[in-house]
């Protein structure tokens, strides 16, 4: 199943939903910005995320956020399957959102750990309750890595789409740097250093908002500010010794 996120006007970015309960997909499409006026899916993403009340406040429209291509697996077999397509595609996954829980097939951390053979560039977040594992647990399968994030359940509205945000960033960021890793070709545009500043504009301005965030959302936009700071130096290296 492929669902396209329609608010905002910024680059397509696709994203990957895990889970074996269809009913979390509609819930995450919901929070990701679909445009759908649906009362019972407003009522069902309330019992996932602790932040919505089902109603809609017609004084405060939704900020827009970037265009999500949202894809769903229900089994870590599919989800793989869908990577190793989408790369042979050219057209990866900025992201994934992974269950832990999928019975009968695959847990989350096998998923990934298979995932990440084929595709270990792709950013993933786990969607854990507390009782699945522990963040030892976590790091002994799977190492220390800035390209897993952790959001227990319930989740906020805001935790998801913060994600889905700054890892989108962090992955275009990092396509500037190593295009073509994927298998894809990419075009950096005249101005290297000009794109990193777009992302730490972007990052700046959702950090002016640090009251509305939840604290794991800001730690994450200021990781990926500083690594985008950090990297325009090298992308104004890189325009000098290229000419581009």
């Amino acid at each position: 199943m492929t669902t396209t996120a329609s608010h905002g006007m910024r680059k397509h970015r696709r994203i990957l939903l895990v889970d074996d309960n269809p009913d979390i997909h509609r819930d995450f499409i919901k929070v990701l910005r679909l445009n759908e006026d649906d009362d019972e899916l407003s009522a069902a993403a309330a019992d996932l995320f602790d932040d919505i009340d089902g109603d809609d406040d017609d004084s405060n429209p939704p900020v827009a956020l970037p265009v999500h291509e949202i894809d769903s697996a229900f089994q870590g077999q599919e989800a793989l399957a869908r990577v190793v397509a989408a790369r042979a595609e050219g057209r990866p996954y900025a992201a994934a959102f992974v269950d832990m829980r999928m019975p009968p097939g695959w847990s989350g951390l096998r998923t990934i750990k298979e995932i990440w053979s084929v595709s270990p560039d792709l950013h993933i977040v786990i969607c854990t309750a507390y009782t699945d594992h522990s963040w030892q647990d976590i790091l002994d399968q799977l190492g220390a890595t800035s390209r897993l994030l952790v959001v227990q359940k319930p989740f906020s509205s805001v935790e998801i789409q913060q994600a889905a945000l700054a890892l989108g960033d962090k992955y275009d960021l990092e396509k500037l740097i190593n295009p073509g890793d994927d298998g894809t070709a990419t075009d950096a545009g005249p101005d290297l250093p000009g794109a990193a500043d777009v992302i730490m504009n972007h990052v700046a301005e959702l950090l002016d908002n640090t009251s509305e965030l939840p604290a794991r959302a800001v730690e994450v936009a200021n990781c990926i500010y500083r690594k985008a700071f950090a990297l325009r130096g090298q992308l104004a290296a890189l325009k000098t010794e290229t000419g581009l």
